[in-house]
């Protein structure tokens, strides 16, 4: 039987360029976050940077059925959302941002609604990717973790934070203080180099969340340059004293 896999193996790879693995669960990121959820028994997920609905979308494939509260606050991609969940009656909408204190902000509308960002695009974004240019500016309101919690639109349950605001995670983190404790797993977007001015390094990025009790379960490469250097990575980690306490 290896004999024969090996074969097909060597046939897929030569003509298509692909690879089959044995599957244990951790080779991908909808494999190894599907066990994440499960292990860490999350009921709850902040999806911070929502886009027109993708990742909740995602979120249902992998059998997720817990509440999921998405927050996206450019207008265009708002109504997307909105649409993409108008029949989950436990998927939660939000038009506004998430970041470290509450007000009003100017964001940056990309061309591409997925590259935009309060941080202005770098030069390396521009010159590799025609939809980050802007293409208008929006003003938008800025809310924080611990506000939302206290006006209810987060359950003090267990949650799952998910972070893809094009440079600007670690500012929604830092306005999550009263609810960390409740935190049990991140998935953060990181990038080795800044697509976006004024991004904090992946250094920065990593040394925060493990100050703040956070361990690297896992690492995805988003995107590569031609000479195979990672442009930016998905990143999970996980609160292993948190799982201690589960699972005592």
């Amino acid at each position: 039987m290896k004999g024969v896999i090996d074969s097909i193996r060597h046939f897929v790879n030569l003509k298509i360029g692909y690879d089959i693995v044995h599957f244990s669960g951790q080779h991908n990121l909808r494999s190894h976050l599907h066990r994440v959820i499960n292990e860490y028994q999350i009921d709850t997920i902040i999806d911070v940077g929502a886009n027109e609905g993708q990742f909740g979308k995602f979120l249902r494939s992998i059998d997720f059925r817990g509440k999921i509260s998405s927050f996206e606050p450019v207008k265009d991609a708002f109504d997307k959302l909105s649409a993409a969940s108008s029949l989950d009656d436990n998927w939660f909408v939000y038009n506004f941002a998430l970041g470290a204190a509450s007000g009003e902000a100017i964001i940056n509308v990309s061309k591409h609604t997925s590259f935009s960002s309060i941080l202005s695009p770098s030069d390396f974004a521009l010159e590799r990717w025609a939809n980050s240019h802007v293409d208008h500016k929006q003003k938008i309101t800025i809310k924080t973790l611990d506000e939302c919690h206290s006006e209810g639109l987060i359950p003090e349950s267990n949650l799952f934070l998910k972070m893809d605001t094009q440079g600007y995670d670690l500012e929604v983190f830092k306005g999550g203080h009263s609810i960390l404790p409740n935190i049990r797993c991140i998935l953060s977007e990181v990038s080795l180099i800044a697509v976006y001015n004024d991004t904090p390094s992946y250094k920065q990025s990593l040394s925060t969340f493990e100050a703040a009790g956070f361990s690297v379960s896992g690492m995805y490469p988003i995107t590569r340059n031609n000479n195979l250097s990672l442009n930016e990575l998905d990143c999970v980690l996980v609160n292993t004293a948190l799982y201690d306490q589960i699972n005592k």
